[in-house]
């Protein structure tokens, strides 16, 4: 399980952050591949390093892999954020070197500025074991407030005219056609893709998905 815990998972508008509901997910998977009686290793993906718990038949194993994604929620407040996509490509490559074949990957981030480098090691790792992306966004990364508003950090902000249709129409344009060409390359490679929200408990997301795929 590679989790993402870097700068832009800090975010959420309505009812959790996408770090906070990776989380979720995570143990989830965790605890039901557990109970299947498979090995569970994790890796967590931050701005401050990468760390990796390999896999092991073992509730504690699981414990100490909850526990460092903990620990990298927790750094997301002061963190810097880095280059998503070079950290990423990074984080990818060593679950390359980690497993061999017959493997089930499941990556969980908001795939924020994918590359054709980040697609080509999916690729690769989905050759010869079963690879599961799930993506977590929230809904003002599309949908942005009808009123002018600023948004920022803590080293730049800028003004934002929600007021103005034809900017919000541009910004659920961009999103659109971004996350729509993501999906389309990974199923050229018949790479699956789960999308998940903030504004939702996870609970009842999962309930919704089963129910559309029984």
């Amino acid at each position: 399980i590679l989790i993402d815990q870097s700068k832009s998972m800090f975010f959420g508008s309505t009812y959790k952050t996408k770090a906070n509901i990776a989380a979720e997910l995570a143990a989830l998977i965790a605890f039901k591949v557990v109970k299947q009686g498979d090995r569970v290793g994790g890796l967590v993906f931050a701005d401050e390093a990468i760390d990796i718990v390999f896999p092991k038949r073992d509730r504690r194993n699981i414990l100490r892999f909850f526990h460092q994604i903990k620990l990298r929620n927790e750094e997301l407040l002061h963190s810097e954020p880095i280059d998503f996509n070079e950290a990423l490509k990074h984080a990818i490559k060593k679950v390359r070197n980690l497993v061999s074949h017959d493997f089930s990957v499941f990556i969980i981030s908001d795939f924020y500025r994918y590359s054709e480098d980040v697609l080509k090691f999916l690729v690769e790792i989905g050759r010869r074991n079963d690879v599961t992306l799930l993506q977590v966004n929230d809904p003002m990364e599309r949908d942005i407030p009808d009123q002018y508003w600023i948004a920022g950090n803590t080293k730049q902000q800028i003004e934002i005219k929600g007021q103005d249709g034809k900017t919000r129409a541009a910004f659920q344009r961009s999103f659109d056609e971004s996350r729509d060409a993501f999906k389309k390359n990974l199923q050229k490679h018949r790479i699956p893709l789960l999308n998940f929200t903030t504004a939702i408990p996870i609970e009842d997301q999962l309930k919704d998905f089963f129910r559309r795929t029984t």
